[in-house]
This record gives C-alpha cells, sequence and structure tokens, in this order.
C-alpha cells in the first residue's frame, strides 16, 4: 500500500490533537505568568528611597502601597495618568497627562472612594502638554491632583 499523495488527505491524517493540547497550554501558562495584577506598576515604580521622601508629618504624607511622598518631593509620571482639566490649568480643553511630565509636590489629598490620603496635590513646572485634540500647548505653572501610582521621585 502507498502513502496517499493528495495534500487534503495528508492534511487530515495528521494528528491535530496533540499540537491544539500544546498550543492551549503554552498560551495558559504564558497568560498565567505574565497577567498578574499590579506586576506592571510594581515593575515600573519601584518604592522611593524613605530617607528622601518619608521625613514629613503624617497629616502631608502621600501613602499608596510601598510609596511615600512629601511635600517639596520633586516627581515625575512614569505611565499615563488621564488628563488634567480646564478648571486646573486655564486652557480651554483637557491636556493629557502623560509619562515625563514633571511637578513639584505641595501634599496630600484625600482619595474621592477611600478617603486615604493616596492623591498628591503637585504643582506642575511649566511645560508644553499634548492637548486632547493632538495640538501642543505650552502652559505654566499650575496645580492639580494626581494619584500616587502614577507618579515616582524625579531624578
Amino acid at each position: 500500500m502507498t502513502a496517499p499523495t493528495d495534500p487534503e488527505q495528508t492534511s487530515r491524517s495528521r494528528p491535530i490533537l496533540p499540537v491544539a493540547v500544546l498550543a492551549t497550554a503554552v498560551l495558559v501558562g504564558l497568560a498565567t505568568v505574565l497577567w498578574r495584577p499590579g506586576a506592571a506598576s510594581e515593575a515600573a515604580a519601584p518604592a522611593p528611597d524613605p530617607a528622601t521622601s518619608t521625613a514629613c508629618a503624617d497629616d502631608v504624607k502621600v501613602m499608596f502601597e510601598r510609596k511615600v511622598f512629601c511635600p517639596g518631593n520633586r516627581v515625575e509620571v512614569f505611565k499615563f495618568a488621564g488628563t488634567a482639566k480646564p478648571a486646573d490649568t486655564g486652557h480651554p480643553v483637557e491636556v493629557v497627562t502623560d509619562a515625563g511630565r514633571i511637578a513639584t509636590v505641595l501634599g496630600a489629598a484625600p482619595s474621592p472612594v477611600t478617603g486615604a490620603p493616596q492623591l498628591a496635590r503637585v504643582r506642575w513646572d511649566g511645560q508644553d502638554w499634548p492637548d486632547v485634540n493632538g495640538d501642543s500647548v505650552t502652559l505654566p505653572a499650575f496645580e492639580s491632583t494626581i494619584h500616587a501610582d502614577h507618579i515616582r521621585l524625579a531624578n
């Protein structure tokens, strides 16, 4: 008896189940390793140096997970943090608070959800900002709040 020469018959005779099982196992394993709540923020923003960030009174500390910021700390945004509103910026449309923005911590503000001091009241340096329409606008220094999960000590 000879082997089939028709390509359709040859592909049908191959075992598909082991390949499918292997592919599924690889995908599930990869997803399990990669998907871990908080893993991205832990890797991107290590805890700040306690000697430079925790030397302030508890009532003005900004605290979230292992992060602590005090008034006067220079911070930078390390991941997208939403938008700054016209009421804060004076610009007619919202501006994008993306990575690389620099500010100075002024103090803590309570989270509207938990009441914990997880929001930092900051004064943003005068800098160019992208607005939500895609335009670039130069804004003078202004104040707003940002969640501590989006910032780290600036170098």
